[in-house]
C-alpha cells in the first residue's frame, strides 16, 4: 500500500508478488517467484513459506528490476529485502496484545540483551488465533478458524571491532486455511447451473463439500559471518530450511463434487554466499560475490476428487535444483548526482 508498483497477491496459499507487472501467475513443483523475497540477507525460495509474521522488524526495503549483480539468487522482477532488529548489549524488551472480532486474539514479545562482553542475545515470539470469518452455506457455521505461532533467537558474537557471528534459529507454524476457500466470482461455476445446488455469491459466504487446509511447519537456521578487511568488507550468509506444507482446496467451490484436491509439498533449501563490498566514500563503489544455491521441492503425492469418484493420487514430484552464480556490480560517481553503474552475472544451473 506505500510501494509504488508493489503488489503482493496470493493464488491459495502461494505467495505471488509482482514489481511493476513482472511477477509470475504460476504456482506448483520447482517454481520460484520472479520477485525474490529476503529475510537478513537470506534468500527465502518457497513460495509456500513466504506469507510470514516477525515480531522484529527493523525495515523493509523494495528493490525494483534486477537485482542479479548486487547480490543472492538472480531476481528478474525485483527484491523485497526484510531487516530484522539487531541484540543489543542493553537490555530492552517489548509485549503487545490485541484483540479483534471473530474471536481474534494475538500476543507477541521481544527481548534483548547482553549475556557477556562479547556475547549478545534477542528472542521474538508471537502466538495470533482466530475463529474466522467465512461462514459455510451448508451448516450456517463461522468456518477457517486459524492459529499461527512464530519464535525467533539471535546469538551475536563481536570479537573485535572487525569481526562478528550472528547464528539465528527459527521455527514457525501455520495452521490457516483461509486462502484455500475459494467461492465462485458471482456464482461462475458449473455448480451454478445444476438445479437445487448450493453456491456462494458473497465474499464471506462458503459452499464447498470438500476439506480445505493449509498448515505450514518450518525450521531454519542462519549463520552470518561480518568481517573488516580494511579496503573493504566481507560478509558471508550461510542457511538451511526444512519446510512441510499439508493443502487441500475445493477448487470448484460450490456443494457438487466436481473437483477438489489434497497434496503435501517438502521443501529443503541450503543457501551460502559471499559478498566483498567496498567501504562508504569516494566516488567509486563496487560490490562482486559468489552465491550457492541448492533445493529440494517434493511433492510425494497430489490426491485429487473428479465427480464425486474416490481421491486418486495424479502425480508424485521430487525435484532437486542446485545453481552456482558469480556476480559483480560497480558505480561510479561521475559528476554529482550523475552515476555510471556497470554489473555483470555469471550463472549455472541445474535440476
Amino acid at each position: 500500500q506505500t510501494v509504488p508498483g508493489l503488489r503482493f497477491d496470493m493464488s491459495g496459499s502461494y505467495v505471488q508478488p509482482t514489481i511493476r507487472g513482472v511477477g509470475s501467475s504460476l504456482a506448483g513443483p520447482g517454481m520460484n517467484a520472479n520477485v525474490a523475497i529476503y529475510v537478513d540477507g537470506f534468500y527465502v525460495p518457497n513460495l509456500l513459506g513466504s506469507d510470514f509474521n516477525l515480531v522484529s522488524v527493523s525495515s523493509i526495503d523494495v528493490l525494483k528490476g534486477p537485482q542479479g549483480t548486487l547480490f543472492g539468487r538472480n531476481a528478474t522482477g525485483g527484491a523485497i529485502l526484510v531487516t530484522t532488529r539487531e541484540p543489543t548489549s542493553a537490555f530492552n524488551g517489548e509485549a503487545k496484545a490485541g484483540f479483534g472480532s471473530f474471536g481474534r486474539r494475538e500476543v507477541s514479545g521481544y527481548l534483548s540483551g547482553g549475556l557477556t562482553s562479547t556475547l549478545a542475545a534477542d528472542l521474538a515470539v508471537m502466538y495470533e488465533e482466530g475463529d474466522g470469518y467465512i461462514r459455510s452455506l451448508h451448516t450456517g457455521k463461522r468456518v477457517a478458524d486459524f492459529e499461527k505461532s512464530t519464535a525467533r533467537t539471535k546469538l551475536m558474537y563481536v570479537q573485535t571491532d572487525s569481526a562478528a557471528l550472528t547464528l539465528t534459529l527459527e521455527y514457525r507454524r501455520s495452521d490457516d486455511p483461509i486462502a484455500n476457500y475459494a467461492s465462485s466470482y458471482e456464482g461462475l461455476s458449473y455448480g451454478s447451473v445444476v438445479p437445487n445446488t448450493i453456491v456462494a455469491r458473497g465474499p464471506h459466504d462458503y459452499s464447498g463439500d470438500a476439506p480445505t487446509d493449509h498448515v505450514y511447519t518450518g525450521k531454519s537456521a542462519m549463520l552470518k559471518g561480518e568481517f573488516d578487511l580494511g579496503f573493504a568488507e566481507l560478509t558471508s550468509y550461510t542457511m538451511y530450511r526444512d519446510e512441510e506444507v499439508d493443502e487441500a482446496k475445493d477448487y470448484d467451490g460450490t456443494a457438487l463434487p466436481v473437483f477438489s484436491a489434497s497434496w503435501r509439498v517438502l521443501d529443503e533449501t541450503y543457501t551460502q554466499e559471499f559478498n566483498l563490498a567496498s567501504k562508504p566514500g569516494g566516488r567509486l563503489s563496487w560490490v562482486t560475490g559468489l552465491f550457492f544455491y541448492r533445493n529440494q521441492n517434493e511433492y510425494p503425492s497430489f490426491n485429487q476428487a473428479v465427480g464425486g469418484a474416490p481421491p486418486v493420487n495424479a502425480f508424485t514430484s521430487k525435484i532437486t535444483q542446485s545453481s552456482v552464480a558469480a556476480f559483480a556490480d560497480a558505480t561510479y560517481e561521475i559528476l554529482d548526482d550523475l552515476f555510471l553503474t556497470a554489473g555483470v552475472r555469471a550463472s549455472w544451473d541445474e535440476s
